[in-house]
């Protein structure tokens, strides 16, 4: 993610001697620079599933749900200016929020479905 014209000027040259790797402070490009089209499908799917659990909290009149994934939109929206999918103390929170989110939406799901 350094740019070879940058470099051949010399600028950000005490910046990167001193930083090192340099990441772009978007979760999102930063998927997109590493994985590709992968990365493309991989946040295609972060938002498919944000948007169901949505949909499906919305028809279920469940204030928790939604609650729930308004905390998914949050986190989702700092990725724009943080890297937080990347490190551990982030991400393994952020994802156990949305398994569990998920778990609780199929549950809500298959009790509306029996009439509970």
């Amino acid at each position: 993610q350094r740019s070879i014209s940058l470099e051949m000027l010399w600028w950000g040259s005490g910046e990167w001697s001193r930083d090192g790797w340099i990441t772009p402070h978007n979760v999102y490009f930063h998927l997109i620079y590493r994985l590709g089209i992968v990365g493309v499908l991989v946040i295609a799917a972060m938002l498919g599933v944000v948007f169901y659990l949505t949909k499906s909290f919305i028809a279920l009149r469940s204030k928790t749900g939604v609650l729930l994934v308004s905390v998914l939109v949050y986190w989702m929206m700092s990725c724009n200016s943080l890297v937080i999918l990347e490190l551990p103390h982030y991400a393994i929170p952020f994802w156990t929020l949305m398994g569990m989110t998920w778990a609780y939406c199929n549950e809500q799901l298959m009790r509306s479905k029996h009439g509970r």
